[in-house]
């Protein structure tokens, strides 16, 4: 069976001859028409001349007027210049009068320093008192010093022996949680808190009742051959989820997924529009991320559905063969 490419090629072939065929019937027809363009395109041309020369004499005048406006223009030049002259006198004056204001500050500074002066002899005689002050201060400190230190030590021993009052508790109370969660048989065990251990090994089977089993491991190897997501919908009258899987890219690049579309009924790759709007607990990809677009895909080969057995989709080169 020929595929779907190379039948496309024969008919596009056949409907391209047949147009070049009717293209070259109707080439002289063609020429007629463009020469009597051309000679339409002359007499535009004719009349697009005498509209330019109209547009010279009008350059013309607006030159005229614009000599006029320049003329005005050096008139109202001068009569700034005078104003210039009129604010620079000002400007002195107000000098005259600021070189009597600093006369007057200069005198005041003379008699600051002379207060000054007097001022520093009062400090020297402070500075002397402060200086016995201080060396009874050190003294004291000192005195208070061997105080804190004595009783930073006994803080610390109380603090010590309360962790190890606190630390022998918890293990007592984790002894009698254990002791009270052992079945007598020695068979069975059930805890209220967390459970840790560097390894564990399971014989029997395990089930999760929680809500999320988070495996946090580097690689997961897994017997079953074939996995059976979205388990128990058929209990109901129609699946109403999703079912795929999400794959998280960091924060640079936009979460993909490859699903059942339970709303359109395929198989659907989808990219989400920014970041991370996919998770594991979205029910409805396209709904969750409304402008979530299609993620490309790469196959060796695609089959279709062709009157109910599958086709192969083709080549390129198959296409561009049946053209040739």
């Amino acid at each position: 069976m020929s595929s779907i490419f190379t039948l496309l090629g024969q008919k596009t072939k056949a409907f391209v001859n047949t147009q070049v065929t009717a293209l070259e019937n109707g080439a002289v027809a063609t020429n007629a028409s463009n020469i009597s363009t051309n000679t339409s395109s002359i007499a535009t041309n004719a009349s697009n001349i005498s509209t330019n020369t109209a547009t010279g004499a009008t350059n013309a005048s607006n030159i005229s007027t614009n000599t006029a406006s320049i003329a005005t223009n050096a008139s109202d030049i001068s009569t700034n210049a005078a104003s210039i002259v009129s604010e620079a006198a000002t400007a002195r004056a107000a000098e005259v009068a600021n070189a009597s204001d600093i006369s007057t500050n200069t005198s005041n500074i003379t008699t600051n320093a002379s207060n000054i002066s007097t001022n520093s002899a009062d400090i020297s005689t402070n500075t002397s008192s402060i200086a016995t002050n201080a060396s009874d201060i050190s003294t004291n400190t000192s005195s208070i010093s061997t105080n804190t230190s004595d009783i930073s030590t006994n803080t610390s021993s109380i603090s010590t022996n309360a962790s190890n009052i606190s630390s022998n508790d918890s293990d007592i109370s984790d002894l009698e949680t254990q002791a009270g969660s052992l079945a007598a048989d020695g068979n069975s065990a059930s805890f209220s808190g967390d459970l840790g251990a560097a390894n564990m090994v399971l014989t029997g089977n395990l089930t999760v009742q929680g809500a999320t089993t988070a495996v946090q491991t580097t690689n997961l190897d897994v017997s079953d051959s074939i996995l059976n997501l979205s388990k128990g919908a058929g209990d109901g009258s129609n699946a109403a989820n999703d079912v795929g899987f999400v794959v998280e890219r960091g924060s640079a690049e936009n979460n993909v997924a490859f699903v059942w579309d339970e709303g359109n009924d395929r198989f659907t790759a989808y990219e989400a529009s920014s970041g991370t709007s996919f998770s594991a607990t979205d029910t409805d990809l396209d709904s969750t991320d409304g402008s979530a677009g299609f993620a490309t895909a790469q196959f060796a080969d695609v089959y279709v559905n062709n009157g109910g057995s599958a086709t192969n989709l083709g080549t390129v080169a198959e296409f561009d063969a049946a053209l040739a």
